[in-house]
């Protein structure tokens, strides 16, 4: 794939990502990637594209990479296949076949991997590579009979423009045959290592090969993407993102002391003990438990983060360095960046909401000059929120900037040149106040929607859960869905479906939350609710066995 969206950046706060390894970063961007676009697609989507668009060009995209450390990584990478293609002739150039047929049988080893997916598991040729190769005095023939087999059998199954440069290598082998080649030990000398014809012709033909597989390998996948509806593609991306995430999540969370999956559920044991003994019900289902956990993190005034043990245990020994104090599981390790979203974005809500209780509007003001102030507020915060981290912008906006808007507001909704500079004073010390995270006010407004998240959540994934005992529709007999009037043979993908359904939540169907019935933080609510629906739906898809 050849996007990438950057995890490593996003969420390990705590961990600096220079000192991972760069195989690491890697495959958890392209996990991250595989994350988004089966949770959020919308995100990482180019405007006007579709999944299907996106995907074939980046099965497409060969385009060669321009960055100074991808083309030092190429040159490194360029000088090792030579050493190694330069050893593997040397050796089948020895003239005693004890040595040739060691070589060989690395080289068959290569050809079964690169194979594999190619050629069913009982083949002749695959069977033939992964079997003890029989002794013989000349097995560079013998080898050169065994590739024109293996040909083939590849050109029975590659793509029509695959055809010429599979029968170029036929010709290849077949001129060697036809020409007599003279043995080693005619042409040989002690301090010189001479290189066979038929050594190199071998090297060669296997490398090639090897590069066919790959083409053949991408033409496939192009082919299943071609006849792949939207849906389906979205299905083999979500069953994708699920297996790469806990492959993932298990291998970084293992130690010597336990395995990986161990440590992952002892860890979300520990995270649900931690709920508060106010929130702890004996009537309380379980779901309800982790749910009301997961809010009791995000009110939380620390940020969310999820960073494995022993990256935090070996990076965050200076003090230089913040403590993670608001740690979550594993199981949610690929999706705290929407989370620590989330969680800035539930407290840029209330914040809005308690400016909006500094100015007492009242209904009858709705055509007032100072009506827009609540949208004017949202989308100061709001840019906040939104405004990627590398520009450090989160958290410069001015407090005398809210504090104005206020002023400005509460002029509208009075009597002219009421408001004096006492009151101004006191307005701005009333903002600085009830901006803070221990203020009455605003902790009174955030248990209020705490509540109603939590109401929603709980009703929501109960009522998805009892609807998925049922069936949408009878899986035998024929299908007229697709208007196809006989059964025929067709491609059948597991149809993962999305975590939650992909329609914004209707506003009209949320409980009224005193404090925040202005349209603009009611629009707000709705989205947030549907974000942090889709989170919990994708943990629960995930890691069902381990929550």
């Amino acid at each position: 794939m050849s996007n990438s969206y950057e995890l490593a950046s996003s969420v390990l706060h705590h961990v600096p990502v220079a000192q991972l390894p760069a195989d690491l970063v890697h495959s958890l961007n392209q996990t991250y990637y595989l994350h988004v676009l089966a949770t959020d697609p919308k995100k990482v989507l180019p405007p006007g594209k579709s999944l299907l668009a996106v995907m074939t060009h980046a099965l497409m995209d060969r385009t060669p990479r321009t960055t100074p450390a991808s083309q030092l990584e190429d040159r490194v990478k360029q000088v090792v296949h030579e050493a190694f293609w330069k050893e593997a002739t040397e050796s089948l150039s020895s003239s005693q076949p004890s040595v040739q047929l060691l070589r060989l049988r690395l080289l068959y080893n290569d050809l079964s991997d690169a194979l594999n997916s190619l050629l069913p598991s009982e083949h002749r040729v695959l069977q033939t590579l992964k079997a003890p190769i029989p002794p013989t005095s000349s097995p560079l023939i013998s080898a050169i009979y065994f590739l024109k087999e293996l040909l083939h059998a590849l050109r029975q199954r590659c793509a029509p423009s695959r055809d010429a440069a599979i029968d170029n290598l036929l010709s290849a082998l077949d001129e060697a045959l036809s020409v007599p080649i003279p043995s080693n030990s005619s042409t040989s000398h002690s301090n010189t290592i001479h290189t066979h014809p038929l050594a190199q012709l071998v090297v060669d033909t296997v490398k090639l090969i090897l590069r066919l597989a790959e083409d053949m390998k991408s033409d496939i996948n192009a082919f299943v993407f071609g006849s792949l509806s939207e849906d389906q593609l979205m299905g083999v991306i979500v069953q994708e993102a699920k297996l790469r995430e806990r492959e993932l999540v298990v291998q970084l969370w293992d130690d010597n002391d336990k395995s990986g999956k161990h440590a992952i559920r002892d860890a979300w044991r520990t995270w649900i003990a931690e709920l508060r003994p106010s929130n702890n019900h004996p009537e309380m289902t379980y779901h309800s438990k982790w749910i009301l956990r997961l809010l009791q993190a995000l009110r939380s005034d620390k940020a969310v983060s999820c960073d494995p043990p022993r990256w935090v245990s070996t990076t965050t020994q200076s003090p230089a360095l913040p403590q993670p104090l608001n740690q979550l599981p594993p199981q949610f390790f690929f999706s705290c960046p929407d989370l620590l979203y989330i969680q800035n974005h539930l407290q840029a809500i209330v914040i809005t909401a308690t400016l909006r209780s500094l100015i007492r509007i009242s209904p009858g003001f709705v055509k007032s000059p100072g009506s827009d102030f609540m949208q004017r507020i949202w989308t100061l915060l709001k840019a906040e929120v939104d405004a990627p981290e590398h520009e450090d912008y989160i958290g410069e906006t001015k407090l005398v900037h809210l504090a104005d808007e206020v002023i400005h507001a509460r002029r509208s909704f009075s009597i002219p040149d009421s408001l004096g500079l006492d009151d101004e004073k006191q307005l701005r010390e009333a903002v600085d106040r009830t901006l803070r995270s221990t203020d009455p006010v605003f902790l009174l407004l955030q248990g209020r929607l705490t509540a109603a998240l939590d109401m929603y959540l709980t009703s929501s994934f109960c009522d998805i859960s009892e609807h998925s005992l049922i069936p949408e529709k009878m899986q035998t007999g024929r299908n007229y869905t697709d208007k196809r009037p006989e059964k025929r043979c067709r491609l059948v993908i597991n149809e993962e479906k999305s975590p939650v359904p992909t329609s914004r939540v209707d506003t009209s169907a949320l409980p009224a939350i005193k404090g925040f019935e202005d349209p603009v933080l009611v629009s707000a609510i709705g989205d947030i609710f549907q974000k942090i629906s889709l989170s919990v739906a994708w943990v629960e898809r995930v890691w069902g066995d381990l929550v």
